[in-house]
């Protein structure tokens, strides 16, 4: 009787020292999936991981802190996301000075965070001073000597086109977009 009961005490520590390391080895396996997603940027699905995770094993090891780091990229996400929003609306309501600081925010947490880069270059836009420029008459001239005048005003040729004329040289300008 004293043997069986040795036995049956053997039997139930081997049950539950392999129940353990089954435990064990889900648990590496969650931790394992969980360094994967943070390298892909899962961000979220790395917390839910963790909350399986310490569900199970309230002081498991995290030493790469990949649930704080988690945590705090979502937080960021949310906090971009907000500032690209309150961007948007201000740029509707051509409060410019506003929306040039949210987008210069985006750009300096989350740089290339949706359009941002270019809603912030249409934002300056708007708020740079307008100015003009006189376009000279190119009507004659060939296209290098062009292209030097413009670069003087800072300007350049656009798109040009080859058409007959009876009036001008081969490779003199015949006309004009804007005009003179």
């Amino acid at each position: 009787e004293a043997m069986g009961e040795a036995v049956e005490e053997i039997l139930g520590r081997q049950e539950e020292v392999a129940r353990k390391e089954q435990r064990d080895r889900r648990l590496a396996e969650l931790y394992a999936e969980a360094q994967r997603l943070h390298g892909e940027h899962s961000w979220q699905a790395v917390v839910d991981l963790f909350e399986q995770i310490l569900a199970e094993e309230p002081g498991y090891p995290d030493p790469e802190d990949l649930l704080a780091s988690s945590k705090d990229a979502l937080e960021r996400g949310r906090r971009v996301a907000a500032l690209y929003e309150r961007g948007l609306r201000c740029m509707e309501a051509e409060a410019y000075h506003e929306a040039r600081e949210c987008f210069e925010e985006v750009q300096r947490v989350q740089p290339g965070y949706l359009d941002s880069e270019e809603l912030l270059s249409r934002v300056r836009s708007a708020l740079s001073p307008a100015f003009t420029v006189e376009v000279p008459d190119l009507t004659g001239l060939v296209v290098s000597h062009a292209r030097r005048v413009l670069s003087g005003r800072r300007l350049a040729v656009g798109s040009q086109h080859d058409v007959p004329s009876e009036s001008l040289a081969n490779g003199e300008i015949v006309g004009q977009n804007p005009e003179p």
